[in-house]
């Protein structure tokens, strides 16, 4: 009797131990099923949830539902960046490793004059730097290429990404063109304000003691008349001679110029109605007319201190082969919604201001072959380049 207990026991052992393995091969091949299925995006299949395996069967189920969620909503934001990709103004081309256009919208193709685009090679019939730019290493700087459509100017500039391990090149192209002609109407657009705005107030008192002293009798009275006429006359014509010397600026005589000696001669020549620090980080030559670099920084200095600073720090450095002088002051921020303003001729926030010392400055700095832009609102710095 016990011999046979024993042999029941191992067969009830055994058949448990089958039932087991059997169970456990069927969760693989069903798990086995999903994986394959979700690799190859089928999110269609569907296990039976009943039965033994009803609550594993749904846990499968609720797996596949996720990851048909998750797929439907990068395919939406997939369709969404096309969308704007197809939009928009500037060029787009993602370049592979061997040349190939992975992926480029309508823009490119009409920035570049192509009907069609696979492969990089065919860029080089537009132009053939712009070919050699985009195979080569120089990806996050800014270029510059022109094309045969109409002799277009592009602004081209790459950067490096990986994508599912294999390496990839984004290239925007913009129209540097069109870029320049909005600016240009905007900045005549705020200049005539500018200009309409000082005229008006000069004009307007003008005529109206002018009709108020036709019938004045009061000789007194004339005289103060008369008095604000010409005091506001020479006002117009303060503004005139400004407005003549920004629009009229004599052309620069470039030669090389020691950066240091241009910072002391501005610092020496500006009007001293602050304390100036020079930091001067090495010999650095630069190409400047020096009369009028000097009075373009004696400007920057001049209108920090008109703004209420009291100490102006001029650092120069040298960054890709240019000279660079930072001019930072203690003076109030810059409030944000100025910014843009700053630079526009005779916009002034001060009662007294002129308005010019910022952008004649830029314009002398530019006609250099170098920039001035703020680079910071607070503390108020500016960036000068040459």
């Amino acid at each position: 009797m016990t011999v046979i207990a024993i042999i029941a026991s191992v067969l009830v052992a055994a058949w448990a131990a089958w039932r087991l393995y059997v169970r456990s091969r069927r969760s693989d091949r069903c798990l086995r099923l999903l994986l394959d299925a979700l690799r190859n995006g089928d999110t269609s299949v569907k296990f039976p949830e009943y039965g033994s395996r009803a609550q594993a069967n749904a846990m499968l189920n609720e797996i596949r539902d996720i990851v048909a969620a998750a797929a439907a909503d990068t395919a939406a934001r997939e369709r969404y960046y096309e969308v704007i990709l197809d939009r928009i103004d500037t060029g787009v081309v993602v370049v592979d490793g061997r040349g190939h256009v992975y992926r480029h919208n309508p823009a490119a193709l009409r920035l570049l004059g192509l009907d069609v685009l696979t492969h990089v090679s065919q860029i080089a019939r537009v132009n053939r730097n712009l070919a050699q730019v985009m195979t080569g290493s120089a990806t996050g700087r800014d270029h510059t290429a022109k094309t045969g459509n109409a002799g277009v100017i592009l602004a081209v500039r790459g950067t490096d990404v990986t994508l599912k391990g294999e390496p990839l090149r984004i290239f925007t192209f913009s129209e540097v063109g069109r870029a320049v002609e909005r600016a240009e109407v905007e900045a005549w657009q705020r200049l005539t304000r500018v200009l309409t705005h000082e005229i008006m107030n000069s004009v307007a008192p003008i005529t109206s003691l002018s009709a108020i002293l036709a019938d004045e009798d009061d000789p007194a009275s004339v005289a103060e008349g008369l008095d604000v006429i010409r005091s506001t006359g020479e006002g117009l014509m303060r503004f005139v001679t400004d407005y003549r010397s920004l629009s009229s600026a004599p052309p620069l005589q470039l030669k090389p110029l020691p950066l240091s000696r241009l910072v002391r001669m501005a610092v020496a020549s500006s009007r001293g109605g602050c304390e100036a620090e020079i930091i001067d980080n090495g010999d650095v030559q630069v190409m400047a007319d020096e009369g009028m670099t000097v009075r373009a920084l004696a400007n920057i200095i001049n209108n920090a201190a008109e703004a209420g600073a009291s100490r102006v720090t001029l650092t120069t450095c040298a960054e890709e082969g240019c000279g660079v002088i930072f001019i930072s002051n203690d003076g109030p921020a810059i409030p944000a919604d100025r910014i843009e303003q700053i630079f526009t001729p005779f916009y002034s926030t001060r009662r007294n201001g002129s308005g010019i010392g910022l952008s004649l400055a830029r314009q002398i700095i530019t006609a250099s072959g170098g920039s001035l832009t703020l680079h910071s609102p607070s503390p108020v710095t500016f960036k000068a380049v040459l």
